[in-house]
């Protein structure tokens, strides 16, 4: 597929935000009557395939983002940044209303952000709700450039009045009409790109995130070997503010919470299968093959970290696990009948829990590399 657009280095200010310095287009300021009424990004493709087990948004936006920049859609794709992030090696759990499905997910502000764009090299400009509302000529009029220009703008949280089937929490802006008054944003999923409309003229929820030059460009095998060697870290992560637990921790914690009762007094119809249960399979299922591909190309730039081998076994045995699950009626078609009675989930959460014991195994891995504790 050819580029979509070909990158021209951009000027920026130093957000208040960032802790790099990120740049803003170098536009001539213009009256509003000689802007674009409207605009879209032309040649807009499905970037991400929930078919092909690409289930967190982030990484789909990011992949789309770095091509319209000019980068190589090759190398920064989708499953590229879902190891840059730690998504597809991260388990995690919460019951606390939200969907937790993946460290996109549950650590998805500033400091992700700053993270995954400081690995690969990039500038950005992260603007709060809070920022745009105290300043919307000249975010809207942001976002309105970087669209004319083919550039998105990655949103976090874009809950707007479009009927979308997910509630992704990162998408990107790609159109604008009514001189900026509403902005379209799309995680780029299906052949009709189900949108939100974000109306300019109300209180902005969301935060954007405009992509800056390239600061440096470091070595793909060192992003690799980055990646790879923080996820002992990701797998132990402490309980965060909103009770959701990762790795192993967070296989134990949806094991016992389906032996304590969690799911009893559901019914059928207050049964949410997706949001109460299957999310978290479809976490698993998803992680236990989709880090493969990483896991390959970090051994083949870092042939050294022959250690990766013993790790992606205990990844492929949590493939296996799946089946298993699923066996045993704890996979995608799993009931609240099912969850409720006693010896079902207990076979259920004894299943849950070697998973547990296959993340114990990765960290411990990783503790007997010579020069760690």
């Amino acid at each position: 597929m050819k580029k979509l657009f070909i990158f021209l280095p951009l000027l920026f200010l130093l957000s208040s935000c960032s802790s790099v310095k990120p740049t803003e287009p170098n536009i001539t300021e213009e009256p509003a009557t000689m802007r674009n009424e409207k605009n879209k990004i032309e040649n807009l493709y499905q970037f991400i395939h929930w078919d092909w087990g690409q289930n967190y948004p982030f990484n789909g936006c990011m992949a789309f983002t770095l091509e319209c920049l000019g980068e190589d859609k090759d190398v920064y794709d989708y499953w590229f940044f879902a190891g840059v992030g730690g998504d597809n090696f991260t388990m995690c759990y919460g019951d606390n209303g939200f969907l937790n499905d993946c460290r996109s997910v549950c650590i998805d502000g500033f400091d992700f952000i700053e993270y995954v764009l400081g690995e690969i090299g990039y500038g950005y400009n992260y603007v709060t709700g809070e920022q745009i509302n105290a300043d919307k000529d000249k975010y809207v009029g942001m976002a309105m450039d970087y669209i004319d220009k083919g550039i998105p703008v990655l949103v976090k949280g874009a809950f707007g009045e479009g009927e979308y089937p997910w509630d992704a929490n990162f998408t990107v802006l790609y159109s604008y009409s009514d001189f900026g008054g509403k902005l379209m944003a799309t995680v780029g999923s299906g052949r009709d790109y189900p949108t939100y409309t974000i109306d300019t003229t109300k209180e902005i929820t969301d935060d954007w995130i405009f992509m800056g030059e390239r600061i440096n460009d470091p070595p793909l095998a060192q992003v690799y070997r980055n990646a790879v060697m923080k996820i002992p870290y990701w797998l132990t992560m402490p309980k965060d503010s909103n009770g959701v637990t990762f790795g192993a921790e967070a296989f134990r914690d949806w094991a016992d919470d389906i032996e304590n009762g969690r799911y009893d007094g559901l019914t059928s119809e207050t049964f949410k299968q997706w949001d109460d249960y299957t999310i978290f399979v479809c976490n698993l299922a998803t992680n236990s093959g989709g880090c493969q591909g990483f896991f390959q190309k970090a051994q083949e730039l870092n042939p050294d970290l022959t250690f990766l081998s013993d790790v992606r076994e205990q990844y492929r045995r949590t493939s296996d696990l799946w089946n298993e699950l699923e066996a045993v009626g704890g996979g995608f078609n799993i009931t609240a009948e099912t969850l409720q009675n006693t010896e079902k989930r207990g076979i259920i959460a004894d299943k849950i829990r070697e998973f547990a014991d296959c993340m114990d195994e990765v960290v411990n891995i990783y503790n007997k590399i010579p020069g760690t504790d």
